[in-house]
């Protein structure tokens, strides 16, 4: 299982019983030896920023007993690789805490052109669905994203600064408030969106020649993490499939 200074946590509401999407993160994580601390028994999901941040923070905050922690997704991702290649991984960035990254600037759509996301290849922009820091990195991070003011401001698909963690990163990472690198290689995490037919997502282009580890044929990489984000949860099953059957 983990190291005893890793803590790998999700954030899952679950009044009942964990969704399916839940209880397959987990079993892929088992898979790869990895025990994830789940955050959410017995409450009710909110939004983006409340249950994933908020909540996470309350949580574990106050934990003073871990070197690093990694947060993934709770519902539409799946472990494919043990965590000392997530490890490995994460020490080739400069940067001591690494968010996911993805080919769409969402939700904050005007930060596009942004000088921030200008470098970094087609993996430019921060994806909230996973992230990996050292303890001091996470605690300086989430201080910054709780200070920062509420606003209603109309986003992207009706996001707003309040109910969208991702739009706090994209928008604190531009305004030089948070000092946070992005996976532009998807060493950590491969965010898929828009698959097709024959499993090759239209961008970015995945080579599932090994379907238990694909590559992604841009950066060359075997991302450690397999993000199924966007609309496109609804082929969960299916990737499960394909990764673990």
């Amino acid at each position: 299982m983990n190291d005893r200074k890793t803590l790998v946590c999700t954030t899952l509401m679950y009044p009942s019983a964990i969704p399916p999407g839940g209880q397959w993160m987990l079993e892929s994580a088992r898979r790869q030896g990895i025990e994830v601390e789940v955050i959410g028994a017995g409450m009710l999901y909110e939004n983006f920023w409340l249950s994933k941040c908020v909540r996470l923070w309350e949580a574990i905050g106050r934990y003073d007993q871990y070197e690093h922690v990694v947060f993934v997704d709770g519902i539409d991702t799946f472990f494919v690789a043990p965590l000392d290649e997530l490890h490995d991984g994460f020490r080739r960035y400069r940067h001591d805490f690494v968010i996911a990254g993805e080919h769409i600037c969402w939700p904050c759509g005007h930060l596009t052109d942004h000088p921030r996301f200008a470098e970094g290849g087609r993996y430019r922009f921060p994806c909230a669905g996973f992230w990996m820091a050292t303890w001091p990195a996470f605690l300086r991070t989430f201080a910054a994203l709780l200070a920062m003011p509420h606003t209603d401001r109309p986003l992207d698909d009706g996001q707003t600064i309040y109910n969208c963690d991702q739009a706090r990163y994209q928008l604190g990472m531009a305004e030089g408030t948070l000092a946070i690198g992005i996976d532009t290689e998807q060493r950590l995490s491969q965010c898929l969106h828009r698959l097709d037919d024959r499993w090759t997502p239209e961008n970015p282009d995945i080579d599932w020649t090994n379907p238990q580890r694909p590559r992604n044929r841009a950066t060359g990489q075997q991302p450690c993490t397999i993000h199924l984000n966007g609309p496109d949860k609804r082929q969960l099953a299916r990737l499960r499939e394909v990764l673990f059957c």
